[in-house]
């Protein structure tokens, strides 16, 4: 005999090494999130801090500070969905052409997304946003009106 080949063991080394790629791929989504998550949050906190001048001036001027936040909520939700408008269509092109480089003669990875997928996905860039506008116009509501009118930047 030169060589024997034990199916049960060849498949435990197989499912072991699919188990480490399911674990890859689990990290790297864990830190998609996380750097998305920092990004729509830098994003939407520095566009209202930068503009806690404007936003004090309409206080001052006699705009209630609901009225202001829910502006400036609807205008960061309006730039979200035109993110994603632009944006969506550009991932999946760009998932398609890198699943097409590694497809070759011997296997192929098929493109498969759920509707549910993309639901979460989208549902949740809109909910990070909209959550992380919320420390900053706590600050700017906080702030003093006469400071943050005289303010020069």
């Amino acid at each position: 005999v030169c060589h024997v080949d034990d199916a049960a063991a060849m498949r435990n080394v197989i499912q072991g090494a699919m188990a480490f790629g399911w674990v890859m791929i689990a990290a790297m989504l864990f830190f998609s999130v996380a750097l998305a998550g920092a990004i729509l949050y830098n994003t939407a906190t520095l566009g209202i801090v930068e503009r806690s001048r404007e936003i004090a001036t309409l206080r001052a001027l006699g705009r209630s500070f609901r009225e202001i936040a829910v502006g400036i909520t609807v205008e960061n939700a309006l730039l979200c969905v035109l993110g994603l408008v632009l944006g969506f269509p550009l991932a999946l092109a760009s998932i398609r052409e890198v699943l097409a480089l590694y497809s070759g003669d011997l296997f192929a990875f098929p493109f498969v997304l759920s509707r549910a997928t993309v639901a979460w996905s989208l549902s949740g860039v809109l909910f990070v946003l909209l959550v992380s506008e919320w420390p900053a116009l706590r600050q700017v509501a906080r702030s003093n009106l006469a400071d943050a009118v005289r303010e020069r930047a």
